[in-house]
């Protein structure tokens, strides 16, 4: 009888262990109770990093750095892709609201901890080909997002033609749209990941020299990639014309009281700094361990003598030179921060 109570014992105390095991929590590391902590989280906008036939902003990095662990982010657009030496990716899908709410996915995960963790934004852009050639690579020092403002549409045609889409109204649209529409990256962690890339070699291409020299108007356009410093503009909408641009330019100067001119266009970053901010304040991430490098993979209009349509953007041969040279310098500086992490740590508490 007693061995038959003791047969009970054991068996319940079995079941208790089990039932306590079950309750810790069990990361994708494999390590109970434990939290995934990235060292790097690459941000892209599109790709199926595992298509390998396909060249985007994402495939690089999956497949250069063997990001073949994946944790599942509930809400985001992609799962967030990593390897055991503290690299991540995740892929927002194109465009602001995707971005956004992709990052607070991310940044929300009850399994992550992302507290010390460097993002870079590494993606293609369109060039304003006054300011740099298709293949450059830009360190983007201030986003400014464009869709923001005050539209009031006047019933004369040719007034309509000569504002839109660009104007701005009075001091008190301007105080709004600095309250929303302006980021500054942290020109510290700028100056020193700049400062890393000096020696990196950028890839080159004679399709895109031949092809820029269509903008010979334009002395830095058909200069070979080079790796720079500018601000970025970002919008939901994907231009493409002179018109446009200048109009863009305009609005640029207005907002920023002449300091800015745009170097680069694209689709997301306003909206991912936009999370950034939020996610900063709950203090889920640093706001200032975040990088944006952008590069040119077209020129933002047309060149002289040539109507701006869909086919005179799609004829530009940059894409492929733009996703590499901007996966060469991203991860050139991802590289050096892995290598360096605990001096790096103490420069960017």
């Amino acid at each position: 009888m007693s061995k038959f109570k003791g047969l009970i014992f054991a068996g319940l105390f079995a079941v208790v262990i089990f039932l306590m095991s079950g309750c810790s929590t069990m990361n994708s590391n494999g390590n109970s109770g434990e939290k995934l902590s990235p060292k790097v989280v690459i941000v892209t906008a599109f790709g199926d990093p595992k298509d390998l036939k396909e060249v985007s902003e994402s495939a690089l990095w999956y497949n250069d750095q063997k990001l073949y662990e994946t944790l599942e982010i509930p809400g985001g657009h992609s799962p967030l892709y990593y390897n055991n030496q503290g690299v991540g990716l995740v892929i927002t899908g194109m465009g602001k609201s995707n971005a956004a709410s992709t990052i607070m996915a991310l940044g929300l995960s009850k399994d992550l901890d992302l507290t010390n963790t460097v993002f870079i934004i590494a993606g293609i852009a369109g060039m304003n080909p006054q300011k740099g050639s298709i293949g450059s690579v830009v360190f983007v020092r201030r986003v400014i997002d464009i869709d923001t403002k005050y539209q009031i549409h006047s019933n004369r045609i040719e007034e309509l033609s000569k504002d839109y889409p660009m104007s701005l109204s009075d001091e008190k649209e301007k105080s709004w749209i600095d309250r929303v529409s302006k980021f500054a990256m942290n020109n510290k962690l700028l100056e020193h990941c700049f400062e890393l890339s000096k020696n990196v070699k950028l890839k080159d291409s004679s399709d895109v020299m031949k092809f820029a020299r269509k903008y010979k108007e334009y002395p830095k356009a058909v200069e070979k990639p080079q790796i720079l410093i500018g601000d970025n503009v970002t919008s939901d909408t994907f231009w493409h014309g002179k018109i446009y641009s200048e109009k863009v330019d305009k609005w640029i100067k207005q907002v920023t009281d002449n300091d800015s001119e745009y170097m680069v266009t694209e689709m997301e970053d306003s909206a991912l700094l936009s999370a950034f901010v939020r996610l900063d304040k709950e203090r889920k991430i640093d706001f200032n361990r975040i990088l944006i490098l952008r590069s040119a993979s077209n020129f933002d209009r047309e060149p002289t003598g040539v109507t701006p349509t869909i086919d005179s953007f799609h004829f530009s041969p940059g894409y492929f030179l733009a996703t590499e040279n901007v996966y060469i310098v991203a991860s050139s500086i991802a590289n050096n921060i892995l290598k360096n992490w605990s001096a790096f740590n103490q420069q960017f508490k």
